[in-house]
């Protein structure tokens, strides 16, 4: 049984032209008898250089078979047609697996590796993976391989139905504030079109540093902490509070647009969102925070008196609004983790040995965080990180870890 589409028979023609010898069937631009005659062994070699410009240039899979490029591939190599994407898939995914197979191979003879990951997501909702391993051989070179992979999670998430219902949810209520706001402010102030992300007109504009966060499906109820009370559970509902904040300012443009003339020109940043799987990209959302502290309590002193903004927006706002020792929280954050972001810069640099600094720059921050405070919040902070720190990153006094560092400090 040949299968065939209401709109083409092109999969009898071909069943009749390959199998029966029809060949009179053949299209007049068909190119198959050019591609015939040309020479098998020259075919292959050219195909396998189209693919590794593929794999090289992040090209797309079915590139040489798009108009413009068989038309010039006809004038400079005449007779000669491009691999078809199928072609492309199958060769790359074989040397995807042969590559895997190395890597295992070579990973089998390490004892530790360092495995530092990235995550990030398109407007359309595809995420996308890679990981970094990192390792020393047995001559103690550092040796570095990327693995990447990209997957749907909303695919994963339909194994949970409150998991959907919370997200559909929430992008309805995103629509519906954008929407509302939108329309009084066409009335209210005159806001360019650019503007507005043209892949998501739900966000207002951000600058070069914000990042997408994946975590507006918590619930709405906010601890309200203080010094007798802190633990390291209310770091999270401040932060869940900041990212809520910022959404509701990139949704509505009469807020954002409000926001951005009280900043300016003192703070010439804009608010951000952090992804929680990337501690800096947190640093760089608390800091701009702080930054706006006096800003954001100015403009909700002033926000029942604001015109456009939907009630709900309004009292999500006051209902999100952080208290003094929230506040608190967040400063001690901030001078947390900026110490911990420079002595990951000095571990980052390229022009220098890097190794060499990271004895002093692991003692240095292990120092910090053993150090006494009279700062009930931060004693807390700095119990958890002693910890962590211990765990994954000091190694005891004679381990060869601890050799290695101090022999290339």
């Amino acid at each position: 049984i040949i299968r065939c589409s209401t709109t083409s028979n092109a999969n009898v023609k071909r069943h009749l032209i390959n199998v029966h010898g029809l060949d009179h069937l053949r299209s007049t631009n068909n190119q198959t008898e050019s591609s015939e005659k040309f020479d098998t062994h020259r075919k292959t070699v050219l195909d396998a250089a189209a693919i590794n410009c593929i794999i090289v240039g992040s090209r797309p899979f079915g590139e040489f078979r798009k108009t413009g490029m068989k038309q010039f591939l006809l004038r400079a190599v005449p007779g000669y047609i491009g691999p078809h994407q199928n072609t492309a898939t199958r060769t790359i995914r074989k040397l995807y697996s042969k590559k895997l197979l190395e890597l295992q191979e070579e990973l089998n003879s390490v004892c530790y590796v360092c495995l530092t990951t990235d995550l990030w997501k398109r407007p359309k909702g595809h995420h996308y993976l890679s990981v970094l391993f990192s390792s020393h051989d047995e001559n103690q070179y550092h040796k570095s391989n990327i693995d990447g992979n990209k997957e749907n999670i909303n695919d994963i998430l339909n194994k949970n139905d409150r998991l959907d219902e919370d997200v559909e949810e929430d992008e309805e209520e995103g629509r519906a504030a954008f929407a509302d706001s939108t329309d009084d402010d066409e009335m209210n102030s005159n806001i360019a079109e650019d503007d507005f992300d043209e892949e998501d007109g739900n966000e207002a504009p951000r600058d070069d540093m914000d990042i997408i966060s994946s975590d507006d499906e918590m619930d709405n109820d906010m601890m309200r902490t203080s010094n007798d009370s802190f633990n390291t559970e209310n770091i999270s509902n401040v932060l869940y509070s900041c990212r809520k904040i910022v959404n509701i300012f990139n949704k509505s443009s009469i807020l954002y647009d409000i926001i951005q003339k009280l900043a300016r020109p003192e703070i010439k940043y804009h608010l951000s969102i952090d992804m929680r799987i990337r501690w800096n990209s947190t640093c760089t959302m608390v800091f701009k925070f702080v930054a706006y502290q006096e800003i954001l309590n100015e403009l909700l002193n002033q926000l029942p008196s604001i015109q456009g903004v939907r009630t709900e927006q309004k009292n999500l706002l006051l209902k999100l609004q952080l208290s003094n020792a929230q506040w608190e929280i967040m400063k001690i954050l901030k001078h947390i983790l900026l110490l911990f972001s420079e002595g990951s810069d000095m571990l980052s640099g390229s022009k220098y040995p890097s190794y060499a600094v990271a004895y002093n720059v692991i003692d240095s921050l292990y120092f910090y965080i053993q150090s006494s405070t009279t700062n009930h919040i931060e004693k807390k902070i700095k119990e958890a990180l002693c910890e962590t720190f211990d765990h994954y990153v000091r190694r005891p006094s004679g381990s060869s870890e601890h050799n290695l560092m101090l022999v290339r400090s």
